[in-house]
């Protein structure tokens, strides 16, 4: 499998007349190379794969990087790049702009063009695009995520209770993530109560939950690797109508934006389904993110599903689609579920029920 992914990178080099690519990101060096470690650089040629890593890294490196040769980098991996034998032979270089910091850019630079003639040519999200396309491996590896993640909101539920606090239920949420066989949490769990669940990326603090208080959870479970997103929103006590028609709308944006997935739309065209929805309840003031953005490796990846995307839906795409509507000082509504395009159609990952969980 890596090495069509190796492949299918090194007829971008030849499309794009590189001589080689650095590859610098964590999820990128685990989806081409299979490196899980924190310190690695990757250089890919037309007919070489270059490994640079610390000591700490070098047996883990040597059971998981499928490379030509490895290189011990005694302080900067950057620096070490020169240690490649052909790089004099090397003129033009891509890199991963989208992820470099200034100051490593400029260190690249120096390291670069110290051959002369050579330069550095940036590309944004290239190795995104080539990953984007999931293996039938790749979309069962989220779907366990993903069936975690549901056995977890499962059995949180009874953990609701008065007075219990956002970040006890978001601990609670992370320990069962683990034991149930997940390697952590996607991104720290979000558990917001009442008047909090107006803020779409609040953080859990040590608010109490109070009868007739709505409940917004966000929360996923990573398995080899592969990342999980999930969200729905619960209500302790009786819900008023106003809320139940807030939720309504979110509801029918999202099955609306699901039914409307095909091969071939756009992004864009994806996120509209579910915008318009919520414009037509009179709350299009109220949605202001994306509808939806690709998962895997990585928490956010193409495609991207918003008002600005310029990504085409393809077979082996997998993304989330997340309407919600939030009212400053009063409350916030998200449902999302994560769905894949396969052969055999589209596929919700997160199946289970849309509807308002009334908790007493």
């Amino acid at each position: 499998m890596l090495e069509h992914r190796i492949q299918d990178l090194r007829h971008f080099l030849s499309s794009n007349e590189l001589d080689a690519f650095l590859i610098i990101k964590p999820s990128s060096l685990r989806y081409l190379l299979g490196f899980t470690g924190s310190n690695g650089l990757g250089i890919i040629t037309n007919s070489a794969v270059y490994f640079i890593t610390d000591f700490r890294y070098k047996d883990q490196a040597e059971k998981e990087v499928q490379y030509d040769k490895i290189i011990l980098a005694d302080g900067s991996l950057i620096n070490s790049i020169k240690e490649i034998t052909e790089f004099n032979r090397f003129n033009t270089f891509g890199f991963e702009s989208d992820y470099i910091t200034y100051n490593s850019y400029q260190n690249l630079s120096e390291v670069i063009t110290s051959n002369p003639g050579s330069s550095l040519l940036p590309f944004d999200g290239t190795l995104d695009k080539i990953a984007s396309k999931k293996s039938p491996g790749e979309i069962l590896s989220i779907r366990k995520a993903c069936d975690i993640t549901l056995k977890v909101f499962d059995e949180i539920k009874p953990y609701f209770r008065e007075n219990v606090t956002e970040s006890d239920i978001a601990a609670e949420i992370s320990y069962k993530i683990k034991k149930k066989g997940g390697e952590g949490d996607s991104f720290n769990p979000i558990v917001l109560f009442g008047k909090n669940t107006a803020l779409p990326h609040g953080v859990p603090g040590k608010t109490k939950l109070r009868k007739g208080e709505n409940i917004q959870l966000d929360f996923g479970s990573v398995i080899e690797g592969y990342h999980a997103d999930f969200s729905r929103c619960l209500y302790f006590g009786n819900p008023p109508d106003d809320f139940l028609r807030i939720h309504n709308a979110v509801r029918n944006a999202l099955e609306t934006a699901i039914a409307g997935i095909e091969v071939g739309k756009g992004g864009k065209e994806i996120d509209a389904f579910a915008r318009n929805v919520i414009k037509e309840f009179g709350y299009g003031d109220y949605f202001g993110h994306a509808a939806g953005h690709g998962v895997g490796l990585s928490i956010h990846e193409m495609p991207k599903i918003s008002p600005l995307s310029e990504d085409e839906l393809a077979i082996g795409n997998v993304f989330t689609v997340e309407p919600g509507i939030y009212i400053s000082d009063k409350y916030g509504v998200r449902i999302e579920n994560v769905v894949s395009i396969e052969g055999s159609g589209v596929n919700v990952l997160t199946d289970i029920s849309t509807e308002l969980s009334i908790l007493y």
